[in-house]
């Protein structure tokens, strides 16, 4: 099973300064469910590793991994194309990907169907 990249950087310019990166990896293949693992770090330090799986996910769908120090959370949505990070009470961030590629890949095969699933490069 292919693996996706992405990388959604952001600057938070307020009382604190936050420059905080997520790296997502999102895998679709209805056989084996949906696949989402990320990793987040907040000014440099990893506060996030970790990963969840959803059955026949949507572009709705929200996923939230876990893996995260006490106090953060990290959230994607529309094909991992939005993500939200919580710094406990400190602040929160938006992040919004501009630019994405799909590409598919065979997750499953028999002699006779083949089954396809997506692998997404969001940036």
């Amino acid at each position: 099973m292919k693996s996706a990249f992405i990388l959604l950087p952001t600057l938070l310019a307020s009382a604190t300064t936050a420059c905080v990166t997520a790296h997502v990896y999102l895998n679709n293949c209805f056989l084996s469910g949906d696949i989402l693992s990320a990793q987040v770090f907040d000014n440099g330090v990893e506060v996030c590793n970790g990963g969840v799986e959803h059955d026949r996910a949507s572009s709705d769908t929200e996923f939230c991994i876990n893996g995260c120090q006490p106090g953060y959370s990290f959230c994607v949505t529309g094909n991992a194309r939005t993500g939200t990070y919580k710094n406990g009470d400190v602040y929160s961030v938006t992040m919004q990907a501009s630019d994405y590629q799909m590409n598919t890949f065979t997750c499953a095969q028999t002699e006779d169907v083949t089954f396809k699933g997506r692998s997404l490069r969001v940036a």
